[in-house]
């Protein structure tokens, strides 16, 4: 796009794309076998080829499924971007690896997870190189000192981990809108216990042995100060109901870390307005939103679409002087921030 007129270039010519291959019904109770292949250049595909092979048992237990997953996927990391520096050269992050989780659900929404996952981790630059530290271009001058991408110190690391995940979620659309409190939390546990052996060798995986916890509260309720809707206003008239989400959502984590497990602030699911990663990479974190949302058909029918207002803030609460090689301050960036908008 150039002066608002669309533009073709050699990169847009480019094929690339996905493609999901499903059998349904395996061995004739709902089993199901699925494959996705993805990649931005297909007359290329071997450069970042991207797959998951996935089967599904969806009765295995009463309410619950028992999946399996083979992956190979490739994404840039929010840790190694510019925040005041000019030019970051990107850091890739490709995993490699198989992960086997049963699902339990009850309620409306609630469900638990429990994985476990085995996968190596390697940090590359753009043409496939493999990356051990970040780097920057400041002031003219090419600085290749930057925080390391792996534990290991090589740009790859092997790890075995553990991930459990909790959601009570009772909210429900109200036609178009949401009602309810949702409550999640995620831990991880890293089982990457190494034993040193003669010559200054190592016995087991580099992942680390670490404890990380995120969890958030999200609470949509009608607009306090404002009308409620009746019963009439909701099945006949098909009103919306004017809502107040209020969110917020705590990080943290014990233990050796790589950089592909840090904390990231910035980006559409964090604090809006940022670019992924653009405030800083953390150990521990806390933000909070509020947004107000205002469906225009309650005022008008001829009026579609909802208004609305919002603001975010978040933190690193200084953790990030924590991290090997204090990212965030390396790549000058706020470890805080605050945002807010209407629409």
């Amino acid at each position: 796009m150039k002066d608002g007129v669309p533009q073709v270039t050699r990169q847009s010519l480019i094929p690339g794309g996905s493609v999901e291959l499903t059998h349904e019904n395996l061995f004739g109770d709902s089993q199901s076998l699925s494959l996705s292949l993805s990649s931005s250049d297909w007359r290329n595909p071997a450069a970042d080829l991207g797959y998951q092979l996935s089967y599904t048992e969806p009765f295995y237990a009463p309410n619950t499924t028992r999946n399996v997953q083979v992956f190979n996927t490739r994404k840039m990391s929010p840790v190694f971007t510019p925040g005041a520096e000019s030019d970051v050269p990107p850091v890739f992050v490709d995993r490699f690896g198989a992960k086997a989780w049963t699902s339990h659900t009850g309620g409306q929404d609630n469900k638990v997870e429990h994985n476990l996952l085995l996968q190596q981790i390697s940090t590359v630059d753009e043409n496939g190189q493999a990356v051990v530290k970040g780097t920057k271009v400041a002031r003219g001058y090419y600085a290749d000192n930057g925080p390391p991408t792996t534990l290991s110190g090589t740009g790859k690391d092997t790890s075995l981990s553990y991930q459990g995940f909790a959601a009570m979620d009772n909210v429900q659309f109200v036609n178009g809108n949401q009602l309810g409190t949702r409550m999640l939390l995620q831990v991880d546990q890293g089982l990457n216990l190494q034993v040193p052996l003669p010559g200054g060798r190592k016995l087991g995986f580099s992942g680390g042995l670490y404890n990380r916890m995120v969890a958030s509260l999200t609470h949509f309720m009608q607009l306090p100060g404002l009308k409620p809707l009746t019963d009439d206003d909701v099945w006949l008239k098909r009103k919306a109901p004017n809502t107040l989400v209020l969110h917020g959502r705590v990080g943290n984590c014990l233990g050796d870390m790589g950089s592909y497990d840090y904390f990231t602030l910035g980006g559409p699911y964090s604090v809006r307005g940022y670019s992924p990663g653009e405030l800083g990479a953390c150990r521990r974190f806390v933000e909070a939103a509020a947004e107000v949302r205002l469906p225009l058909k309650n005022y008008s029918d001829k009026m579609p679409g909802t208004a609305y207002a919002f603001a975010e803030l978040g933190s690193d609460l200084g953790s990030s002087r924590s991290l090997a090689g204090s990212p965030t301050e390396f790549y000058r960036k706020a470890g805080h921030g605050a945002t807010y908008g209407v629409g």
